[in-house]
């Protein structure tokens, strides 16, 4: 699986996604609503949030995201409230 990057990230902004557990038991759909990029760690971090929708009960915990067109890659995922997911991200520019 890929480490996502922010500019992947960015495209996805509107679409659905699916996310399941880590073996891939349970899935449900998810619309990724944002991305907000943070610029306080500097230059050589990439550091954003991705806010994702959603009508299904999710937990916190890892997850495997994919999208038919993205690929696949896994998060960590908080729940802001009972239809809004977060996955906060904090990547060195230099790190694939």
């Amino acid at each position: 699986m890929d480490v996502w990057r922010l500019d992947k990230f960015k495209t996805l902004v509107g679409e659905k996604v699916k996310i399941s557990d880590l073996e891939e038991k349970n899935a449900c759909e998810v619309i990724v609503s944002d991305v907000v990029q943070s610029h306080n760690l500097g230059t050589e971090w990439e550091s954003f949030s991705v806010i994702m929708n959603t009508e299904a009960e999710v937990e916190q915990g890892s997850f495997i995201l994919s999208h038919e067109d993205a690929g696949t890659t896994t998060l960590f995922i908080t729940a802001n409230s009972s239809m809004e997911l977060e996955s906060v991200f904090n990547l060195h520019v230099g790190a694939h």
